[in-house]
């Protein structure tokens, strides 16, 4: 289960980054272009200059984290199950993250386990009841 929530969590980062990629090549194709076309539309100003530095600046970071709606839609797939919704946070607290962030998740993982530890002393409790041998005059409904 961790490796799977693991794989998960890798692939998302993954996509996030070819997605960065992607972007950082058509921003550099753009840049390439308009240095060609300096003799149509004359050389470029010093601003056009600093704004082309800073957004190459901006394409050479790339993301360590998959994209929040990733993350989401992975909570979203442990529908009930409280401890692998406990695994898929752990899992998402080892990502690269600010130290509040990972006390939130951590903190929801430790909810999560005893949420499901709670459920499961609710079925124990009435797995444990023994049936009543009253009569009733309508049948009591099935378990």
């Amino acid at each position: 289960l961790h490796m799977k929530h693991r794989n998960a969590l890798i692939i998302g980062v993954n996509k996030a980054r070819e997605k960065a990629a992607s972007l950082a090549a058509k921003h550099a194709k753009d840049r390439l272009q308009r240095t060609r076309d300096q003799r149509l539309y004359g050389t470029k100003s010093r601003q056009q200059l600093r704004e082309e530095a800073e957004q190459a600046e901006k394409d050479r970071a790339r993301p360590v984290l998959p994209h929040p709606k990733w993350e989401r839609e992975l909570l979203a797939n442990c529908m009930h199950n409280h401890y692998e919704k406990a695994v898929l946070l752990i899992e998402m607290a080892r990502l690269p993250r600010s130290s509040e962030e990972r006390e939130s998740l951590l903190s929801q993982a430790a909810a999560a386990i005893s949420e499901a530890e709670a459920a499961e002393d609710r079925v124990q409790q009435q797995i444990n009841t023994a049936p009543s041998t009253a009569r009733t005059a309508v049948p009591p409904p099935p378990r």
